[in-house]
Order: C-alpha cells, then sequence, then structure tokens
C-alpha cells in the first residue's frame, strides 16, 4: 500500500497509509489527514486511486495545491515526488520507503548504551543521596548518576521474582527515574512473535486499559530494534487518532526496544501528557540503558517461570507416561498434547469386591494395597509402551495407541493385560501369606477412535481419553468374572501373535448399548496362589445381564 509522508518541520514527520477508497488533506477535522496550518484550506488536497494510478487533486483550496512549485488540478504521482499543500510538505511514496529516508525525522535511532565512568568511581559514589532522579547539570556528574541508578535499577531487579512482579518493578524504576505520567510494557510472544500489552501504570490513576500508541511506530522499534522519541505526540497522528490525542492530552513520548542477549523480549513505552519535548536524546539513550537491564530481569524470570512450569508439568506427566514415552512427549513440543482423535486399545482393570474389602479392611491396609498395587501396574503399562489415562478409585485405565501409535498396539495392550492378572495373583499370594485377604482381578479390553489430549487447561494438564471405545471397556470389565479378561470383537480384528490365546465367550447385554455385545476371553498363565484361573479350556456361555 502506498503512503504519504507529511513534513511539518523540524523533527516532525508524519506517515499515512492511502487505502483504496483515497485520502482527503486539510484543515478540516473530517479530512483524513489534518493539517493545522494557516495556510490549509479545511478541504484542501486529495489523493486517489485511478486505474492503477495515484492522482493528487487539489479542491478548489484558497492557497492552492503545487507540484514542482507550480499549480495543480490534477497530477499523476510518481515514487518520491514532494508537493506542497499551502506551506505543508507532502512526499508520496511506494511500501518499500524505509520510515525515514530522506529528511529529519521524529524516530531517532540512538545507541542505547549512555557512556558512562569506571566502576570503580560508582562504586565510590553510589551511596550519594538524590535517590533515582538525575539532578546535576555537569555532564560528568550526570554520567556518574546515570551509571549510579542504572546499578540501583540492577540491584532491584537482581532477585529472583516472578514475571508480573518483575514487570511491576520495572515500571516502579520508570517512573522514579523520568518525568512520566504513563507507561506500558509490550512482551513479545516468542522470538519475533507478535507485541501484548502486559503490564502499564499511570502516576495519577489507575489505567484501566494500556496507553494509546502506534502500533505502526511499536513495529518500527520491534523489527529495527532503535529507540524512538516523540516530541510532540498531540501533533503526531502516528501515535493515535487525533480526536483519542485530544482525549488522552499526549505530548512527549519515548518507546525502546527491551533486548537481552541480542533478543528482543519486549517493548517499554511511557510518554509525558502535559510538556512537549520534555524528553531529550539523552533521555532516550539513557532510558535504552534501563531497558537493557529490565529486559534481562524480564527474560530471566521467564526462563525461570519456563523452567518452573516445565519441572511441574513433567511431574505431572511421570504419571500419565513412561520415562522414556515421556520424553518423546517433551520432545515432541505441547503439539503431543493437544486435543485430536486416535484409535486406541483401552484396558479397565478392576479389582474385584473392592467395596466388601474397604468394608471388611482397616482404612490403612486398603491404602497400603493400593500404594503396593497401582506401581505394579504402571510398570507393566509402561514396560509395553502405554499410557495411565486416569486411577478410577482402585481401577486403572489404561491406553495403547495414544499419544504414540504403534502397529501392534491390541497386542501390546492384551499382553500387558495378562500380566497384571498374573501381578495380582502374586501380589494377592503375598497379602494371603500375612494373613490378609485375597485380591482378584477382572479387566475389560475394547478398541475404538476416542478424543485424546490434555483434556482441562494449561495449567491443569490432564492426559484423557474420551469416547465409546472407554466406556465399553469399563462395561466389557463390569461383565468380566474375577481372574478373568475379556475384549472387544473389535479387538480381536487387530490382534496378531495374540490371536491363538483368544476364544469366543459369548454375546453380552451391557448398560448403555441397545443390542447384545460379542465378546472374546483371553486365556493366561495361572499364577501361585492355587486360585481357579481361566486358561481358555472352558466353553463359552452366555451370561445373564450383569447387575
Amino acid at each position: 500500500m502506498a503512503h504519504l509522508v507529511v513534513w511539518l518541520g523540524g523533527r516532525d514527520e508524519r506517515r499515512h497509509e492511502i487505502p483504496a477508497s483515497g485520502l482527503t488533506l486539510g484543515r478540516g477535522e473530517t479530512c483524513d489527514v489534518v493539517l493545522l496550518d494557516e495556510s490549509v484550506s479545511r478541504q484542501h488536497a486529495r489523493v486517489e486511486l485511478r486505474d492503477g494510478r495515484y492522482v493528487l487533486r487539489d479542491l478548489s483550496s484558497r492557497n492552492g495545491t503545487l507540484v514542482a512549485r507550480r499549480k495543480i488540478t490534477e497530477h499523476v504521482l510518481t515514487n518520491g515526488q514532494s508537493f506542497l499543500v499551502g506551506n505543508v510538505e507532502v512526499e508520496f511514496g511506494d511500501p518499500r520507503a524505509s520510515l525515514g529516508s530522506g529528511s529529519p525525522m521524529l524516530v531517532l535511532d540512538v545507541e542505547v548504551r549512555p557512556s558512562v565512568p569506571t566502576l570503580e568511581s560508582l562504586l565510590r559514589d553510589s551511596g550519594s543521596p538524590g535517590g533515582l532522579r538525575i539532578a546535576s547539570t555537569d555532564q560528568s556528574q550526570r554520567a556518574a548518576e546515570r551509571l549510579r541508578v542504572l546499578l540501583s535499577v540492577s540491584e532491584t531487579l537482581a532477585s529472583p521474582e516472578p514475571i508480573s512482579r518483575v514487570m511491576e518493578k520495572v515500571l516502579d524504576l520508570a517512573f522514579q527515574i523520568l518525568d512520566i505520567d504513563r507507561a506500558v510494557l509490550l512482551l513479545a510472544d516468542g522470538e519475533g512473535g507478535a507485541l501484548t500489552p502486559r503490564s502499564w501504570r499511570g502516576r495519577e490513576q489507575s489505567v484501566v486499559r494500556p496507553p494509546e500508541f502506534s502500533q505502526h511506530i511499536v513495529e518500527h522499534v520491534r523489527a529495527n530494534k532503535v529507540a524512538a522519541l516523540f516530541c510532540d505526540a498531540s501533533e503526531d497522528p502516528r501515535l493515535v487518532s487525533a480526536d483519542s490525542i485530544r482525549v488522552q492530552q499526549i505530548r512527549a513520548s519515548m518507546c525502546v526496544p527491551l533486548l537481552a542477549h541480542e533478543k528482543l523480549v519486549g517493548v517499554l513505552y511511557v510518554d509525558n501528557r502535559a510538556v512537549p519535548d520534555r524528553f531529550s536524546p539523552e533521555d532516550l539513550g539513557f532510558l535504552g540503558a534501563f531497558a537493557s537491564q529490565a529486559a534481562v530481569a524480564i527474560d530471566n524470570a521467564t526462563l525461570r517461570g519456563q523452567i518452573e512450569q516445565a519441572a511441574v508439568i513433567r511431574n505431572t506427566l511421570t504419571r500419565f507416561f513412561s520415562p522414556t514415552m515421556l520424553q518423546t512427549v517433551i520432545d515432541a513440543g505441547p503439539s503431543a498434547l493437544q486435543t485430536r482423535e486416535a484409535l486406541v486399545t483401552a484396558v479397565f482393570a478392576d479389582l474385584s469386591d473392592f467395596t466388601g474389602m474397604c468394608q471388611r479392611m482397616p482404612a490403612t491396609q486398603v491404602v497400603a494395597m493400593l500404594n503396593d498395587w497401582f506401581p505394579r501396574v504402571a510398570e507393566i503399562v509402561f514396560r509395553h509402551e502405554g499410557t495411565i489415562e486416569k486411577y478410577i478409585g482402585d481401577a486403572t485405565v489404561a491406553l495403547w495407541g495414544a499419544p504414540f501409535a504403534h502397529d501392534d498396539d491390541a497386542d501390546r495392550a492384551v499382553l500387558a493385560a495378562r500380566e497384571i492378572l498374573r501381578a495380582a495373583q502374586e501380589l494377592s499370594a503375598r497379602w494371603m501369606a500375612r494373613g490378609m485377604e485375597p485380591i482378584q482381578l477382572h479387566i475389560g479390553v475394547s478398541t475404538g477412535t476416542v478424543a485424546v489430549g490434555n483434556i482441562g487447561s494449561d495449567q491443569y494438564v490432564q492426559y484423557a481419553a474420551i469416547g465409546e471405545a472407554i466406556n465399553l471397556a469399563s462395561r466389557v470389565c463390569g461383565a468380566a468374572k474375577s481372574n478373568e479378561m475379556l475384549i472387544t470383537a473389535e479387538t480381536l480384528e487387530r490382534l496378531g501373535d495374540s490371536r491363538a490365546l483368544v476364544t469366543p465367550a459369548g454375546d453380552f447385554e451391557l448398560r448403555g448399548w441397545s443390542t447384545p455385545i460379542p465378546l472374546h476371553r483371553v486365556a493366561w498363565v495361572a499364577g501361585t496362589s492355587g486360585t481357579a484361573v481361566d486358561t481358555g479350556d472352558r466353553a463359552p456361555v452366555k451370561p445373564s445381564r450383569p447387575q
């Protein structure tokens, strides 16, 4: 999109994009480009697009519109061509023209590292009075005071604190150091990401919304990593619209990048609402140096928060994944936990008569039993590269096929379930030897497409699966007898070598299903307790509907 650059003399420059509908220039408030100069008529000139060319047209103005010092009625503009609207110079350019090409401008590219004395002299003078304001008029003393202030800033920002508190401190310090009325911190969403206002402050009253600023200028500061000074924002519509400027009463303002280790982490914007030309290039350079320290503090706080969050997430994810799979999930990034559809084989393993056991056993023994039982189940699931979806009371729900799929997920699930049955028998024998009650297990296995992922929030990680296959595994588990594993026909279809262990078990009426569901029984090796177990030799039966 082409643009107009309006020169008001001195350091002032205004840049306006030309929309397809064109731009009207004049002194009147209804104009697209308001030029507050007595030589300009209320409706002075217009630039519009015709047949792919931009045409400048005079609107019968009092002092005329001049190109090359000659009044025109209409004129086809060329790139870089200047013209006069009354006494105001305007330049036409293409979208690739730089923000300040060709003339002095309000945006100043300055060094953000001020000249400073030695560290020894700073430390010697750091106890001098004056707070964080620079009051001296002597240049050498001002340099020492600047470094003293920066040392104080560094000490204040050095303590490890959450990012929100660090941003509050940055704004507190900005108000102590400079004569400003408002300030806003915009942080980048990752390297090269969009800038978002994250913290802001007003001197006299709370600012509910961020101070108004020019997205164009902020983007220029971000893209070029330069500091920018606006001598009189009320005369510079690059910052905001004319109406907003009058309401906000913005005069002098500065905008500096927040650079940490050559990485842009954000932008700091400050302004003064009363005094034009309040800020000098020295102020801008000093603010840039302050912003450098603030950027390092913000970057450190961000990294610290990310590390802490990663530790919490890692600790949470150990509930669901084996160490090997956990590392794969972390390496894959957030996409691994995003909710998606996946074909899974779900194993629902439930202790038999757990309610009766809780009634007959002391609560401490029940808890001790579960603490002994669940780690055994998790070890078996993880060894077969499955995922612990959840624990429900005494039941365990495990998945194969998410977050990563294997061609033999159904076989892995069935083999893991057989080992879980054997582990239950081994644990039962140990408990019986100690005079405790035996434990028995029944397992249901189902295969189908479900929704899997972090179902909850970014702060609370809960890797879960939702779908018919999960509900069906629960119902199949309810239909299984003690020390029995039943699987659905969909699981059987996907079995490889484990198919030899399977025999039909009959059609079952399950709660929530309108028609009987054919199920199959999986044989497993007996444990050492002598308890009768299914070996696959019994004839199929058609049980009644489970209660």
